[in-house]
């Protein structure tokens, strides 16, 4: 029984370590969802179950009949329950049935296309370049809305990955933006799909009323972002990577020299302020440049911790909002997932005005954050 609507971050760490788990590919997971809209993954998980937290017995009763009786295969969009012949997360999400503008062109060993990634959050900018290139894509980057327009009509791109919250100008602002100069002619037409750490019931409508066509939950994963674009790129897209580099990257994996211990099943590490397995997962994807992201992690953390303590002292509760959401999605990244939710909850209580005692709240953050950076640098000594 995993709760999304209290320990989001954590919830779902469990769901992709028992999804990874062989041994584990039979047992039935019961998801209870919040007031947020839940991942993808989450929603296709195989062998789960999804009610709202605020269920009523026979709500329950039916779930639990539905995993533990044989199990019906579910369509996706219906309701109840999910069913994949493997426990492997790639595997159950590739199972998604495709939508009718899918490229089966990209079946391979690489999805191919170009694309443009618009991203203002230097630790999920590297991790999202990385996915990319792991699948073989290539792509241009932009630190704002501003950018990304400017590069969208400027060159060609088969799609773009858009962020949602950025400086000087929104994912929403930018997206009608490059709609606008689709209609004039300007740029060929292209997808757009969200990425947002949000995950807020209403998100992804807001994102479509944008002009977006798709929507992604942060911390992205290989298997998600691989789904999506085989989904939105057009046939015959091709990568302007080259072979070779696309070779490279896709095995290069290499561990730092001083790196954390891989955790085995039934091991423990409660207490600790860095999820070892979510961090082993960063370590096998990013192999080198783990302590260079760190390092981003571990510069950029502070500028928002200070905003934060600005905010908190003068009372001005919209100030929070900003360096919360971007502390919940790069925390989560790294395995930080306290620190992830105690994000969260500053952010959400911003944004609903329901939030009290921001001084204390923000000192909290700022204890554990010590925590992290504490592990997180004992974690690339040498590097």
């Amino acid at each position: 029984l995993l709760d999304f609507g209290s320990m989001r971050a954590t919830a779902l760490a469990i769901l992709r370590n028992v999804l990874r788990e062989p041994g584990l590919d039979a047992l039935r997971i019961l998801c209870l969802s919040g007031d947020d809209q839940l991942p993808e993954e989450v929603r296709m998980a195989p062998h789960s179950a999804i009610i709202s937290r605020s269920f009523v017995d026979a709500e329950l009763r039916t779930a639990m009949q539905g995993l533990l009786e044989p199990v019906l295969s579910r369509e996706p969009g219906q309701p109840l329950v999910n069913e994949a012949p493997s426990a492997a997360l790639a595997p159950a999400a590739a199972s998604a049935a495709p939508r009718a503008t899918a490229a089966t062109s990209h079946q391979g060993t690489g999805v191919g296309g170009h694309v443009l990634l618009v991203e203002d959050n230097p630790v999920n900018r590297q991790v999202a370049q990385r996915l990319l290139a792991l699948i073989g894509v290539s792509f241009e980057t932009a630190e704002n809305g501003k950018e990304g327009v400017d590069l969208a009509a400027a060159k060609a791109f088969d799609a773009v990955l858009m962020d949602c919250q950025m400086p000087i100008m929104d994912g929403y602002t930018a997206t009608r933006h490059m709609r606008k100069l689709q209609e004039e002619g300007s740029i060929g037409k292209l997808a757009i799909i969200a990425m947002t750490a949000n995950a807020m019931v209403g998100d992804r409508e807001k994102c479509l009323a944008a002009g977006m066509d798709d929507y992604m939950s942060k911390p992205l994963n290989r298997a998600l972002i691989e789904q999506i674009l085989r989904k939105w790129l057009p046939p015959g897209a091709t990568s302007q990577l080259s072979a070779a580099a696309a070779s490279s990257t896709s095995h290069r994996v290499v561990a730092p020299a001083v790196a954390p211990q891989p955790i085995t099943p039934g091991s423990r590490n409660e207490g600790a302020a860095i999820d070892l397995r979510v961090a082993n997962d960063l370590i096998d994807l990013m192999g080198s440049d783990f302590a260079d992201l760190v390092r981003v992690y571990l510069e950029d953390t502070p500028k928002n911790m200070a905003v934060l303590e600005r905010a908190a002292h003068s009372n001005d509760i919209d100030a929070l909002i900003a360096p919360a959401h971007s502390m919940k999605s790069t925390s989560a990244n790294l395995g930080a997932l306290l620190l992830s939710d105690m994000s969260k909850r500053i952010e959400q209580g911003a944004r609903s005005g329901g939030l009290s005692h921001p001084v204390l709240l923000v000192a909290q953050l700022q204890n554990e954050f010590l925590r992290v950076s504490a592990q997180l640098r004992q974690m690339i000594v040498g590097q």
